[in-house]
């Protein structure tokens, strides 16, 4: 029966790493382009790095779109009064996306993190 639930919830995150790859992209594509891409590097080089190469990156929860996010994700609040700190600690805990669509909580050694791409600047 788990085998079935894992079926599911593949098929519901089919294309999200394409989807971040070209995001990924196109955010570059716009940074390159602008005043800040004159001089200086990418603010996250790596991640952008490990998409092309089609190894796993790091994201937080809300940068995934919301058909992919993991089960248990607490919507996007409808006002500023309903946060509460759960919801915004689960929207900001880091999940590893795979080149074959896996969402897996946490980091993945090897993968990018935010952290590595602060340390470089």
């Amino acid at each position: 029966m788990p085998r079935v639930r894992a079926d599911t919830a593949m098929a519901d995150q089919s294309g999200v790493y394409r989807l971040l790859v070209d995001r990924e992209e196109a955010e570059y594509e716009e940074w390159s382009a602008g005043v800040l891409g004159r001089n200086g590097r990418y603010p996250r080089r790596r991640r952008l790095e490990a998409l092309r190469a089609g190894g796993p990156a790091v994201f937080a929860v809300y940068e995934l779109p919301v058909w992919a996010q993991p089960a248990g994700t607490p919507p996007p609040p409808r006002s500023h009064a309903a946060w509460n700190r759960e919801d915004q600690l689960a929207r900001g805990a880091p999940v590893t996306v795979f080149s074959d669509d896996r969402v897996t909580a946490g980091a993945v050694d090897g993968a990018p993190t935010p952290l590595d791409e602060l340390l470089d600047l």
